[in-house]
């Protein structure tokens, strides 16, 4: 009865939108049906059923970034994809959420891009030419980076400008990456990213809240000094118009929760370490994810290989509503899973009615030439209620298991 439970929840999200599509309809098996190449894409469906979905495409020696929705039925809501913008822009991807779909079917779609870079700044000199071509910055142009955020309507009406808002009013940074965004209560917006600084500078952590308008609302929250890095920002919904932040602060990568009142103001009286750190040189957000607990907590699920020995494990923790560390496991986090073998991504869900969580993973042997999928369910203690091992719920193949998740 469990793995038929778990099976039902992670296969579920994949299937319920497209059976409603009926196959007859041709019209939205090519999207976009114009053009042949297309990246950094993300679809989101609206509670009315309507998908929206925003991409970029190279056209022209640049990148533009498209909007296009589809109604519960699959037909296209616009003939053409409305075009969002055409700024000159780096021609790689920064780790970015693209897209968010408020209360009211509004889409918030971001865009990185040099708009706020003067096109004949020098080129870097005190590094070499490899690292200014990594960095993104070419002789004769500062490639500098700042964000913008276009607010479109349903029927595709332009609510902030045909320009967007200015999130760098006007500046630019040498990186700038990994914004979140979320809608609090009252109908604002708050948005978190990471950036550069000043020359020698540590990566720094930047929020803003902005009202349904556009209006900026705080005025220089981040997370800033000298020395410490900031990075890899999670936003969530605290509930009464206070938010979650989950980030890696220092050079180990400690896991960090921050919870900010509707001034920008924290509201516990230090931040909680969830985890001491310590990770392989990989990016935080394959790693590290985090779920929002209605009651004003958040869930955050990782792996591992804190003894060096090539075995990662997975592990969750649970910062409660006012500040405190749930799990007896305390900075160490809940372990999940068999110890023998090498345990990935985490997804995980919070059960209201039952007040429990259910978490998935992916476990591999040693080599792994094997994959399956597992589940365990927690309590608010992080007591494994499903065994020391949890359970199997797709069983051990050669095969390599992708994309899952569980609702």
């Amino acid at each position: 009865m469990k793995r038929k439970l778990l099976a039902i929840l992670v296969i579920a999200l994949s299937t319920a939108m497209m059976a409603q599509w009926p196959e007859k309809n041709g019209d939205y098996s090519i999207l976009p049906d114009d053009i042949t190449d297309l990246y950094g894409y993300e679809m989101i469906t609206h509670t009315n059923g309507d998908t929206y979905f925003v991409y970029d495409s190279p056209q022209e020696g640049g990148i533009r970034t498209y909007l296009q929705i589809l109604d519960k039925d699959g037909r296209k809501k616009f003939p053409e994809p409305l075009l969002i913008s055409a700024e000159r822009t780096r021609s790689w991807i920064m780790i970015n959420q693209r897209l968010f779909v408020d209360r009211d079917g509004n889409a918030l779609i971001s865009v990185s891009d040099c708009r706020n870079a003067p096109l004949n700044a020098p080129a870097k000199t005190k590094v070499s030419p490899i690292e200014n071509y990594a960095r993104g910055i070419v002789a004769g142009g500062n490639r500098s980076l700042n964000y913008s955020i276009y607010k479109v309507a349903p029927d595709g009406t332009q609510l902030w400008g045909d320009k967007g808002i200015d999130l760098d009013e006007g500046h630019s940074y040498e990186v700038q990456a990994k914004i979140n965004m979320i809608q609090l209560e009252d109908g604002s917006y708050v948005f978190a990213w990471m950036k550069t600084r000043e020359e020698g500078a540590a990566m720094a952590i930047q929020l803003q809240r902005v009202s349904s308008d556009g209006t900026f609302l705080w005025e220089n929250v981040q997370l800033a000094d000298d020395v410490t890095p900031y990075q890899y920002p999670y936003l969530l919904n605290a509930g009464n118009n206070q938010v979650i932040l989950v980030y890696a602060k220092g050079t180990n990568r400690d896991i960090m929760v921050r919870k900010i009142d509707f001034e920008g103001t924290p509201v516990w009286s230090e931040d909680v370490r969830v985890y001491r750190g310590g990770f392989p040189d990989i990016p935080l957000q394959i790693i590290v994810k985090a779920y929002p607990d209605p009651k004003g907590g958040v869930f955050v699920t990782w792996y591992d290989d804190r003894l060096f020995t090539n075995i990662e494990s997975a592990y969750t923790s649970y910062v409660t509503p006012d500040g405190r560390l749930g799990y007896t496991a305390g900075e160490e986090g809940q372990k999940i899973g068999y110890a023998g073998f090498r345990s990935f991504a985490s997804n995980l869900v919070y059960d209201t009615a039952n007040d429990c969580a259910y978490v998935v993973w992916r476990e591999t042997t040693l080599t792994q030439n094997f994959q399956r999928l597992m589940g365990q369910k927690l309590s608010m203690t992080g007591e494994l209620m499903w065994g020391g091992e949890g359970v199997e719920i797709q069983p051990w193949a050669p095969a390599s298991i992708g994309y899952y998740s569980v609702r």
